[in-house]
């Protein structure tokens, strides 16, 4: 069991995903995570190589205690197992608000726009 087997024993959850760049696994072992395609003046935790449909920062996983936290940031949108979450909303200057705070179950099948799908599954005691 190397470096391949290693993230899915350690951390606070497990994302798993597929993009244009083949399968990933990514153990969340900070409180806050931020997912999408990213760019140079948008930092995210998670990379994701696909369609502009998903933005740039899409949503944010959030850990408190033993409950995990989903929040759009999107465009396009974000469901949870084929449910929309609380979309992000243009403010009154246009600039997108993020959506509001839902709990997030695990698993979970997170789909970014209709692009990308993201197994979430948190670990238990971790």
């Amino acid at each position: 069991s190397g470096p391949a087997t290693e993230p899915a024993t350690t951390g606070r959850a497990v994302l798993r995903y597929e993009d244009e760049q083949g399968p990933h696994v990514f153990s969340m072992r900070k409180d806050t995570l931020s997912i999408g395609r990213g760019g140079s003046s948008v930092w995210v935790d998670v990379q994701v190589v696909t369609t502009p449909k998903v933005s740039r920062e899409h949503f944010r996983l959030r850990r408190e205690r033993d409950a995990f936290f989903i929040q759009d940031f999107s465009t396009w949108g974000t469901t949870v197992n084929g449910q929309p979450i609380p979309p992000a909303v243009p403010g009154p200057d246009g600039v997108l608000r993020p959506g509001a705070e839902q709990p997030l179950a695990s698993p979970a099948r997170i789909q970014m726009a209709d692009a990308v799908v993201i197994h979430f599954e948190a670990r238990r005691g971790a």
